[in-house]
């Protein structure tokens, strides 16, 4: 049974990076689906906190700095905000020892954790209630967190907070473009790749307007990689243009009007997933299976090709260092026939239509 069973009042503790946030929103989406009286909480990095803060199934948000996590006056405002908002039920998405001190500490009657794989192994100590999780992936293993409160194999569902100004900035952006397709072509973290060059994204914008008609728009973040995005578009032989200014706001808006992502950075990877937009991961992630991308086919080049899998080890190295490419990088050729499978499923939708 449920205290408050009409209107019950929930705490979710999730700290960490965006990623982890943007992994956990599906929590928050079938607890108001399941309760649409309750009031619903979360613990949340404070750096993560006006991003989280913005979603339409939160009631409220308590900032927690992880950097501080050892200061008592950081713990006492948070157990503070936590006793305040007077919650029933404490859902430790998190694993770790400090949530589950944290939710301990508040004097929250009911707490749901991890059992084995998952949390840590002084967490336990702090919950009352446990699942063991059968599924790989972070967003399905804390999804099986709400078994206790009745609620099983929900929709996963994200309904990602981005402002309604960003999003009319994002479209009468697009009206802009005459292309039907367009691709937004991340290079971000690869700045420092000797494989992932100038040359290589300039080749991909080329390939994708060449073979399937898209536009690529290249995005960056700061001084350096809005130089290395102008040189990208003055090789691409104009098959690609510099993207606008953005913060993270506008580049979630701006990857709601995409067709294609194309990147190797996790966070903005994990946003365009949460927004349905067709997503191409250029690490090869040892992690992939359970803190990857969701349901959408990873790059594991180095893992799958068939050439590379019938080499020794030696071998292997050879040829990367032939490359340049390092262990955790696709090739151009991986990410060629990751765009032409994405062609296929999407004429294959529209022909069902």
């Amino acid at each position: 049974m449920m205290p408050n069973e009409a209107s019950p009042r929930i705490a979710i503790c999730r700290l960490g990076t965006m990623s982890d946030a943007i992994l956990t929103l599906p929590v928050v989406c079938a607890l108001r689906d399941a309760f649409p009286s309750a009031h619903l909480g979360w613990v949340a990095e404070k750096r993560c906190s006006s991003f989280i803060g913005r979603h339409p199934a939160l009631n409220a948000v308590i900032a927690f700095d992880s950097r501080r996590s050892r200061s008592v006056s950081n713990l006492y405002r948070a157990r503070r905000l936590l006793k305040a908002e007077r919650f029933d039920v404490y859902i430790d998405c998190e694993g770790s020892l400090r949530s589950g001190m944290l939710g301990w500490q508040t004097g929250i009657s009911r707490r749901i954790g991890f059992a084995g794989r998952g949390s840590h192994v002084f967490n336990r100590s702090f919950t009352t209630e446990t699942i063991r999780p059968v599924f790989q992936h972070v967003t399905d293993r804390t999804l099986e967190l709400l078994i206790p409160l009745g609620i099983h194999s929900p929709r996963v569902r994200w309904r990602l907070p981005i402002p309604p100004s960003a999003r009319t900035w994002a479209t009468k952006w697009r009206r802009n473009i005459s292309h039907a397709n367009i691709t937004l072509l991340d290079p971000g973290t690869a700045l420092g790749s000797r494989y992932w060059n100038v040359e290589k994204f300039a080749q991909v914008a080329l390939h994708l307007h060449r073979s399937h008609d898209h536009r690529s728009i290249i995005c960056w973040n700061n001084e350096a990689e809005r130089s290395f995005a102008k040189q990208v578009v003055s090789r691409s032989k104009e098959a690609a243009s510099l993207a606008p200014t953005t913060d993270l706001h506008h580049l979630s808006a701006l990857l709601e009007v995409s067709n294609l992502y194309i990147s190797g950075n996790l966070e903005p990877l994990h946003i365009s997933v949460a927004l349905g937009t067709p997503s191409i991961d250029l690490q090869t992630r040892p992690n992939a299976s359970s803190q990857g991308i969701y349901r959408q086919p990873a790059l594991h080049a180095l893992q799958t090709r068939r050439s590379e899998l019938k080499s020794g080890p030696l071998e292997l190295v050879r040829k990367l260092r032939f490359t340049g490419r390092t262990r955790g990088e696709a090739s151009l050729e991986d990410v060629f026939e990751a765009i032409s499978k994405f062609e296929i499923q999407q004429s294959l939708m529209r022909s069902a239509a």
